[in-house]
């Protein structure tokens, strides 16, 4: 009878002990998420890009290299749900970092991309691409892209017309300003020039 007895012991003692390690096992089982990050554009790779992966356990990222590759380590399974909590890269010597902030906070005017142009075709050319695919005009040379984000599409044209030391001419250019959506230059100018 002690020989069972010491067997069961020895068994409970082994199940005991293996509830307790198993999910220490299981939690260092572990994995990587890698990608590449490519200018939508031009296709290029973006370096110092800054990639943060919500519903990982933890809050982990990683930044990509020189050829836009990044790597994610220590990836708990199945936490990942393929959505970005933040995204940080460089615009013109700018850093932006972008949150996944869920549907309660959305895109509004406060915050907007100011864009100057050097002429009309330019103007134009950006106009046509942020308002493509469900992007809506807004009055004075904002508008809203697909996503919902602001952007100011403004000729440095109509920041002359509007700094005129001629006080008629400078409102002349705002009251012209005040009646469009897409900035026309030719129009700001006449209306400078009265």
């Amino acid at each position: 009878m002690r020989s069972t007895l010491g067997a069961r012991t020895r068994l409970y003692l082994l199940a005991f002990t293996g509830i307790f390690w198993a999910p220490t096992l299981l939690a260092q089982a572990t994995g990587t998420i890698t990608g590449t990050v490519l200018d939508r554009g031009s296709r290029r790779p973006l370096s110092g890009a800054q990639i943060t992966v919500a519903g990982t356990g933890a809050t982990i990222g990683a930044g990509t290299n020189a050829q836009g590759v990044f790597r994610i380590l220590n990836v708990t399974p199945g936490g990942p749900n393929g959505k970005a909590m933040s995204v940080t890269c460089e615009l013109e010597g700018q850093t932006v970092m972008a949150l996944n902030a869920g549907p309660q906070f959305s895109f509004t005017e406060a915050f907007s991309f100011f864009v100057s142009c050097t002429d009309q075709a330019e103007v134009d050319d950006l106009w046509a691409k942020l308002t493509a695919d469900g992007g809506e005009e807004s009055q004075c040379g904002w508008l809203k892209d697909k996503f919902g984000l602001s952007w100011q599409i403004i000729p440095t044209a109509l920041m002359d017309a509007l700094g005129d030391p001629d006080p008629q001419k400078s409102k002349r250019s705002l009251d012209a300003m005040l009646q469009m959506q897409k900035i026309d230059i030719k129009k700001i100018e006449a209306a400078r020039a009265g």
